[in-house]
């Protein structure tokens, strides 16, 4: 493709305009299932493009939030990627070529939202398949070239995985659009291999540093099985484990947290 040569000095914007250009903000968080990590992202500014790559996963929050009047019809938009890129003939087990062929699709897809969409979020569900999927695909020939050479991976190997992964986070946070990218959680284990009760982050390790705002979400039944005024029986609350704007903000925790609540934790008073 050929692109159109510029002036460079077109580029220039006055600060005023700048600062109003490029208000949107990108959100990563992490939570065990059921917590409520569909629930958090329709809550951002609509319309909610969600693409999600795990078959049913934000059905019931969805459901739920339509019959309680949260959301409109009008307000999120779902495109299943699997459906999107095999139909009804979703394979079992996928190959390297299958998942090229997924990411292939999911790059087309968020370039035509980005290009097409001047406001609204974008929802990626979950960014933990969705880095796996990168991370074997990206993966796959310096591996191949590795084995040729009858070497082993280097370390610095696998910045080839992220570099594609970032490329992709980029260009969604230069576009007008809002962005927030859910993931799942993982056991911690101890010196004897046992999954103890902690849990941690399960994604790409490096994604926290190219967001604003990376936390945890979690949820806690209260005792007495009472309702609060959300219609939740028990304590939902955010943990901010990284934050690139303040990082005094770390370790403050969010009471029913939704886009706004956060959005206001990060922004100067």
């Amino acid at each position: 493709m050929v692109r159109k040569k510029r002036d460079p000095g077109e580029n220039l914007i006055p600060l005023k305009n700048f600062l109003k250009y490029r208000h949107q903000t990108t959100m990563s968080l992490w939570a065990s299932t059921g917590v409520g990590k569909s629930r958090f992202l329709i809550t951002a500014p609509p319309p909610v493009f969600i693409y999600s790559f795990e078959p049913d996963g934000p059905v019931w929050a969805l459901k739920n939030a339509l019959t309680q009047g949260v959301i409109e019809e009008g307000d999120v938009f779902i495109d299943e990627v699997l459906l999107s890129v095999f139909g009804d003939e979703i394979p079992l087990a996928r190959t390297v070529e299958e998942e090229a062929e997924i990411l292939e699709y999911t790059q087309e897809a968020l370039e035509y939202v980005i290009k097409n969409e001047k406001e609204g979020t974008i929802g990626i569900d979950t960014g933990t398949t969705l880095w796996q999927m990168v991370d074997e695909v990206e993966g796959e020939a310096i591996r191949e070239k590795r084995a040729k050479q009858g070497k082993d991976l280097y370390r610095f190997d696998y910045r080839y995985a992220y570099k594609a992964f970032r490329r992709m986070i980029e260009a969604i946070k230069v576009s007008r659009l809002n962005c927030i990218i859910t993931h799942h959680d993982q056991p911690v284990f101890n010196a004897k291999g046992e999954a103890t009760q902690k849990k941690k982050y399960s994604g790409n390790n490096k994604l926290p540093e190219l967001v604003e705002v990376h936390f945890r979400l979690q949820y806690s039944p209260n005792e007495y099985d009472e309702v609060d005024e959300n219609g939740d029986y028990g304590r939902r609350w955010a943990t901010i484990d990284k934050c690139r704007l303040d990082g005094r903000l770390v370790g403050i925790e969010i009471e029913n947290p939704t886009f706004d609540k956060v959005l206001k934790k990060l922004t100067p008073k």
